[in-house]
């Protein structure tokens, strides 16, 4: 019984270490294109870049490429797999996130595919892909004009699928009036409130400093209240999903915490992940 307590524990602690370091072992998510073996140069990267960028904007499926030079002691499938749950490529709850995984020393590739588009995606149809699309030119080594081709085919397939539509972001002017709506209300408030404190008491030097302190206090009342109101506006305009970015302000303490709506699809420090999940689907080759 001791024994194998002791052979248990043993197990556990060489496992553990493994499971953590799984998660540190991915590379950081840096784009669309995130290529770590310099592969590509800057104008193609560029070039597919857009041609990503341009799809998710109208799409809203988020496709990126991970060019590594190899994926160590994991096979393409195990690494594949840890990089999409590290990445969390693809809208969440619609899961159409579809990363290209190319292994350039280990000289091999793989397609994985979210749950939402494996219907579409389909393990045989990717591996048509890098059979007959992709790997014919890494042989001739366009890596570039590989990567490209095989990526017009899945966003073909993509594109003929019935997905949740894009929501766009809202219209920076429609923020910009809210702002200076609430700034005049704000003033025109304070000045009331500034009056009718100057009304209630003598006339001299006090007067001034009272009707400094109504001005403030008014500006920061109806800076809370019009920036709630607004805010509130605008999510609902946004419909409080990922990718909205409206900043409904009536005032300039509290209209910003109230009015802007994210869910990770973005992030102030770049593209990022939108939450979706894989479950292994897809389809390696090498060349």
């Amino acid at each position: 019984m001791i024994k194998r307590l002791a052979v248990l524990i043993l197990s556990i602690g060489l496992v553990l270490p493994l499971v953590a370091q799984t998660a540190a072992d991915m590379p950081k998510l840096e784009g669309r294109v995130n290529d770590f073996a310099n592969l590509l140069d800057v104008s193609q990267k560029s070039i597919l870049d857009k041609m990503l960028a341009d799809f998710e904007a109208a799409k809203g499926s988020q496709v990126v490429v991970a060019i590594v030079p190899t994926t160590g002691d994991y096979v393409i499938e195990e690494y594949s797999i840890e990089l999409a749950e590290a990445w969390k490529i693809g809208r969440a709850d619609v899961d159409d996130g579809v990363i290209l995984v190319v292994a350039v020393n280990d000289r091999k590739l793989r397609i994985e595919v979210g749950y939402g588009l494996e219907g579409v995606l389909t393990d045989a149809l990717c591996k048509r892909i890098i059979e007959n699309v992709i790997v014919p030119q890494f042989r001739s080594g366009d890596y570039f004009g590989g990567i490209k081709a095989g990526l017009e085919v899945i966003l073909s397939a993509i594109e003929g699928e019935e997905l949740p539509p894009v929501v766009q972001e809202s219209k920076n002017d429609s923020s910009d009036a809210m702002f200076v709506f609430g700034f005049i209300v704000a003033i025109v408030v304070g000045l009331i409130i500034c009056g009718a404190i100057v009304r209630s008491v003598s006339r001299g030097k006090a007067k001034w400093i009272l009707f400094a302190i109504g001005l403030i206090l008014g500006w920061i009342f109806i800076s809370f209240i019009v920036g709630i109101i607004f805010g509130f506006i605008a999510m609902s305009f946004a419909g409080g999903s990922s990718g909205a970015r409206t900043v409904g302000s009536g005032g300039m303490f509290y209209g910003g915490m109230y009015g802007s709506s994210s869910s990770g699809d973005y992030s102030d420090s770049g593209f990022s992940g939108g939450g979706g999940d894989f479950g292994g689907g897809g389809a390696s080759g090498d060349w």
